[in-house]
Parts: C-alpha cells; sequence; structure tokens
C-alpha cells in the first residue's frame, strides 16, 4: 500500500518538496508519495481534525500552521514544545506526534556539520516560527543571542522574554524604529 506524506501549508503550489520527495522515494524504490496540501486558513481547523482519520503518515508542516497544529497533536516533542513551533507531523495509527527539525538545519547551516556554534554572538532577524527554531538550536548549542530584531517591536520583545525565561539570560529585543535609539 502507497504511504501518503507531504506538505501543510498555505499557499503552498511554488513548493518544490513534491518533486524533491518524489524523485527520492522513486530513487529508493519506496511505495510513498508526497503531495502538496495548501490548506486555506478558514479550512485548516476541519483538516487538523480529521488527521487522526486519514491516510496521510506524515506531514512537513509550514506558513503559517507551525503554531497553530500544535493544538490538535497527541504528543509534541520537548524541542518543539520549547520552540513552540511543529515541522513535522507523523501519524502512527491515529496517534499524532509532532518534531520540529528547523533547529538541527539551521545549526548545521551556521555552524557547519562539526563547526561550533559555543560563544558566537548573534542577532536574529524576525520572530516568527523560523526564528523560534534558530534561537533554541543556536541556545541549545551554547550560542549567545544578544537580541531579536522584527519590524514589530512587540513581537520581537514577547519572543526575547520567552526565550530568555527558557534558557535564563537577557536577549534584547528591536524594531528597525527603535534600532538607532538602542545604539
Amino acid at each position: 500500500m502507497t504511504k501518503q506524506y507531504g506538505l501543510l501549508a498555505f499557499p503552498a503550489k511554488h513548493s518544490l518538496s513534491p518533486d524533491i520527495h518524489n524523485a527520492g522515494f522513486k530513487a529508493l524504490g519506496i511505495d510513498a508519495r508526497y503531495d502538496l496540501f495548501e490548506v486555506p486558513k478558514n479550512e485548516f481547523e476541519d483538516f487538523a481534525k480529521s488527521l487522526k482519520d486519514s491516510s496521510i503518515s506524515g506531514l512537513s508542516v509550514s506558513l503559517p500552521y507551525k503554531e497553530a497544529i500544535i493544538d490538535f497533536l497527541d504528543f509534541v516533542d520537548d524541542s518543539a514544545k520549547k520552540i513552540g513551533a511543529v515541522n513535522t507531523i507523523l501519524n502512527r495509527d491515529g496517534i499524532l506526534s509532532g518534531y520540529n527539525t528547523d533547529f538541527i538545519g539551521s545549526n548545521r547551516a551556521l555552524g557547519g556539520v562539526n563547526g561550533s556554534l559555543s560563544g558566537k554572538k548573534v542577532v536574529i532577524l524576525g520572530a516568527g516560527g523560523a526564528a523560534r527554531a534558530v534561537i533554541y538550536g543556536l541556545l541549545k548549542d551554547g550560542a549567545e543571542v544578544v537580541g531579536i530584531l522584527n519590524k514589530t517591536l512587540e513581537n520581537a520583545k514577547k519572543l526575547a522574554k520567552e526565550f530568555s525565561e527558557i534558557f535564563g539570560i537577557k536577549i534584547k529585543a528591536f524594531s528597525s524604529e527603535n534600532l538607532a535609539e538602542e545604539l
């Protein structure tokens, strides 16, 4: 029986994920397919509730659903809980488990496979779901996140406060409007 996987996002038509994953499945002889689940916001809740009973074995999760999907999962990995966002869902017999692997990829990209991020000082640009994962990964591997710069100061402050509390450190928040005042 062909296993079904896919990308949950909106919009999603631009994604190359189906081409990449389906080519991989074919090359490896895996009986599976990877589809797009381009779900508008007004249909998201119904889609999320239907996952348990669906034939979908797993999903990649992207904007705007990385945070919202958590409410519909049976299990959320500790890293994903701390990040506050999920990018991978596994459906095992109707039990939905959520994980976040974004921080692993960002740490490898920033520090290399064997590179150390320990002691590096970093300013994060943005305060969305991806930024959450990058901040978590950097702090977990010993980098020092000194600030978060976001167009909306309120969002930067919220994220800075949250991760300051999780890791027992001080992270500053900036917007493009207050950056000049802080420098």
